[in-house]
């Protein structure tokens, strides 16, 4: 079975909410429009800072998991589902979460990258089809003396999955004189090497320790 796989980031959620509060709240009636019926399965620990809330279809042809992750900070969605139910369930979850276009990601990312480093990561993990902008603002951060910046830039760079960006993180792993940054890097050299030649973002992501 062909199926699709999208990756959404959540913004805030509502006062005395949370995205898994929602999600929940959703259930009920993705089950009455759209005939998709998934229930609550496991909390899975993926790293230090990172849990993943999965949900399941009856037949498992349906996922949709919710991470968390403590450190970037940012809640995101895996969906997957068979191609010709994913755009509907995409639309559907676009329509009743906070979630957060690329596009908006980008302009953040352009105006408080300095400031908010893991805007980075969020953008890295929305972002699929490679673009410009997204690879520019990334290298731009691998530069950066500042060393928060720069280590959420080399994570970000291996979410991606595109291969554009193995040289500068090849470059750090060289010639950064910094012993946290050359193994970061090195570990992101391996995770894009690694990566899915058809790119995209992983499945989740474990963020640097």
């Amino acid at each position: 079975m062909d199926v699709a796989t999208a990756y959404l980031v959540l913004g805030s959620p509502p006062q005395e909410s949370d995205h898994l509060d929602l999600l929940d709240d959703l259930l009920w009636e993705l089950k009455e429009r759209l005939q998709i019926d998934i229930i609550y399965q496991e909390l899975v620990p993926r790293g230090e800072h990172l849990v993943e809330h999965r949900y399941l279809g009856e037949d498992e042809a349906v996922q949709v998991s919710l991470a968390n992750d403590s450190k970037t900070p940012v809640d995101y969605l895996m969906v997957t589902a068979p191609h010709d139910l994913a755009p509907a369930l995409v639309t559907f979850l676009k329509d009743h979460l906070p979630v957060v276009e690329p596009e908006e990601l980008r302009n953040r990312a352009r105006e408080r990258a300095a400031d908010d480093p893991g805007v980075l990561v969020a953008l890295a993990i929305a972002a699929s089809d490679p673009d410009e902008e997204t690879e520019f603002l990334i290298r731009q951060a691998l530069q950066s003396p500042e060393e928060n910046l720069r280590h959420a830039a080399i994570e970000a760079a291996a979410l991606t999955s595109w291969p554009t960006l193995l040289s500068p993180l090849v470059h750090l792993y060289l010639n950064h004189p910094e012993t946290d940054t050359r193994l970061l890097a090195g570990r992101s050299v391996q995770a894009l090497i690694g990566a899915c030649p058809a790119g995209g973002s992983p499945a989740t992501h474990t963020p640097a320790k």
